[in-house]
């Protein structure tokens, strides 16, 4: 994915694969909203966001000298993925504490 990014527009890349993913979520909360969503289909559409994310982040780690002064890309670079990892903890806590299982 990284050797993607810096072959690519990045801007575009993520765009593409961010709007990729959320069409792939909105896939499956339909499929689970009128009740056809298997295991099958969580595999096939997990997989996919995993080989979006594998080109997604390093696209927008590339970004970060655009946005942020050079001085603060590692602050920049560390507080994203102290969010990024903190939402896959506490969303899916959340989630479960909600639904009770």
């Amino acid at each position: 994915g990284g050797a993607v990014a810096d072959r690519v527009y990045k801007r575009g890349l993520m765009l593409c694969t961010e709007s990729t993913m959320l069409l792939l979520s909105l896939l499956m909360g339909v499929l689970a909203v009128t009740g056809y969503l298997e295991f099958w289909h969580i595999y096939i559409l997990n997989l996919s966001t995993g080989t979006l994310n594998a080109f997604s982040v390093p696209a927008r780690q590339a970004l970060f000298p655009s946005f942020v002064p050079a001085t603060g890309v590692q602050s920049a670079v560390t507080l994203n993925t102290v969010t990024v990892r903190s939402a896959a903890f506490i969303g899916p806590s959340i989630a479960g504490s909600i639904t009770g299982r």
